[in-house]
């Protein structure tokens, strides 16, 4: 059993729970883990939700093209389409590895963000709209080819010779 004195030395290393809960903030994560290591895209309705390991990115495409923006990520076996507004922020986060999420939003919510936007003059601290994207190959392709199936119309799995 520890003595007030060796209590105190303690809690003084250690750090007392009220003082740790106070300069934790929001996040919960601890220091080694801060890099992103997947990506998690949500579509509007908030039910579909794809997974991309950030260990098998491979290159990006940002393309402003006249007002509609278009950024293209590609992966090893898939690629994925961002369609919307700022989306030059979401490179900035991809390159300092911290995108984790990806929300599409409907219009409703595109047009409140794009006023929020309108007050922030520094185009670097805008929040990037996600208003459509792809992804392919879509998750049935890529099981049917790792099942072997790709030329299989019955889609029945074939057996290993």
């Amino acid at each position: 059993m520890l003595d007030a004195k060796e209590r105190s030395f303690a809690s003084k290393l250690m750090g007392d729970a009220e003082t740790q809960e106070s300069a934790r903030g929001p996040s919960q994560e601890r220091g080694f883990a801060a890099q992103a290591t997947n990506l998690r895209i949500w579509d509007k309705s908030g039910r579909l939700a794809a997974g991309l390991s950030w260990a098998s990115y491979v290159t990006d495409e940002w393309d402003d093209g006249g007002g509609a923006e278009k950024l293209t990520l590609i992966f090893a076996a898939r690629y994925v389409v961002l369609f919307g507004r700022h989306l030059l922020g979401l490179v900035r986060q991809i390159d300092e590895g911290r995108l984790k999420g990806i929300t599409e939003v409907d219009g409703l919510r595109a047009q409140e963000l794009m006023a929020e936007n309108a007050s922030i003059r520094e185009e670097g601290k805008k929040i990037p709209i996600v208003t459509r994207f792809e992804i392919g190959p879509g998750i049935e392709e890529l099981v049917s080819a790792l099942k072997g199936e790709e030329e299989d119309e019955t889609r029945y799995p074939r057996r290993v010779k």
